[in-house]
């Protein structure tokens, strides 16, 4: 396994000497990958077992991190979700969007010396997606999942995207076990698992793609409410785990990955990581450990910010870089990769 050495690339173009592999991505006869971007929701630094986790079995993701490489200096834009999914998609900070916390977010406490000040309850259409920059290179796209980034008239088909599966102004799911409330999922069956059904969408859209596509599959999982298959609840009730749940929530957010990945083309690159922290206390109840980082989703902390990132590379060696690196790179250096420019609005 290569360990990279971070002095040796800057913040912007981290992947471009990391993945040294996609350097034929850019050139003009080999065929434009396919991306698949997925983007799990208050999933910890730790819950990976490639991370070293001690309560989770992640084989399938581990195995993208096989060919590929596995950061371990990466930040998410904030620590609530509808900030950095809004950096991820744009390559711009919260600040540069108004969208700064998770929307529509709490109100300031009445006594509160420092005011909070109002978070946009939407991305405006004219901030532009990574699926706005890729459609004019001819990639389909698609967003199947969660997108809480604004309601009707600001969802994921009015951003780019020419499929959008699941995605409302809504946060978390009604429950992990259909039936689900979520448009494009009302046909599962009582009792399909949610990570499961999102990826039989997926695996669908993608095997009828005769072009490049670019899948952006923003998970629910792992956030609230704590629900999983009853056969894994009982399952991790005998093994060490801090929530039995939530450690069946995880297998099977693994096992969807193992699904998707079968089924992707093999010229795809997986980018995975989380939008914030993981949720190690949830009104008194234990879901993760984020140990040994301290605190957990919502706080400045590390354990609220610092997540994982993978990026598989089909034919790529395992390697693990230390650089520092952000949710706002992922846009430009996507882009870079494709032998693109990148914005110089960001």
């Amino acid at each position: 396994m290569t360990h990279l050495n971070p002095s040796r690339s800057t913040r912007r173009n981290f992947f471009v000497s990391a993945l040294s592999a996609l350097t034929l991505s850019a050139a003009p006869a080999a065929p434009r990958p396919n991306i698949i971007l997925v983007l799990f929701d208050d999933l910890g630094y730790k819950d990976f077992s490639c991370y070293g986790s001690q309560y989770y079995s992640t084989p399938n993701i581990d195995a993208i991190a096989a060919t590929g490489t596995r950061f371990t200096n990466y930040y998410a834009a904030c620590p609530v979700c509808s900030p950095t999914r809004a950096s991820v998609l744009t390559g711009k900070y919260p600040t540069r969007t108004g969208v700064t916390d998770w929307i529509p977010g709490y109100p300031a406490p009445k006594d509160s010396v420092l005011l909070t000040p109002q978070t946009k309850l939407r991305l405006a259409l004219e901030q532009k997606t990574i699926a706005e920059y890729l459609k004019p290179l001819g990639y389909a796209t698609a967003s199947m999942g969660k997108w809480h980034l604004g309601g009707e008239g600001h969802s994921a088909t009015e951003q780019g995207f020419d499929v959008n599966v699941g995605g409302t102004h809504k946060g978390q799911p009604n429950r992990y076990l259909a039936p689900f409330d979520m448009p494009g999922l009302t046909d599962a069956p009582t009792g399909t698992e949610l990570s499961a059904h999102l990826t039989s969408k997926a695996t669908a859209w993608i095997k009828s793609q005769t072009q490049p596509f670019f899948l952006y599959l923003p998970h629910f999982a792992v956030h609230t409410p704590l629900d999983a298959l009853p056969a894994l609840i009982e399952k991790y009730k005998s093994k060490p785990n801090v929530n039995p749940t939530y450690s069946g929530m995880m297998e099977s957010a693994d096992n969807a990955i193992g699904t998707l990945r079968e089924s992707a083309p093999p010229n795809t690159i997986f980018i995975l990581t989380s939008d914030n922290g993981g949720i190690t206390n949830l009104r008194g109840t234990p879901v993760t450990s984020n140990a040994p980082l301290r605190e957990q989703k919502g706080y400045l902390y590390e354990g609220g910010i610092r997540v994982p990132l993978i990026i598989g590379v089909p034919g790529q060696k395992a390697q693990v870089s230390d650089t520092r690196a952000c949710s706002v790179d992922l846009l430009p250096t996507i882009l870079q990769l494709l032998g693109q420019q990148s914005p110089k609005d960001i």
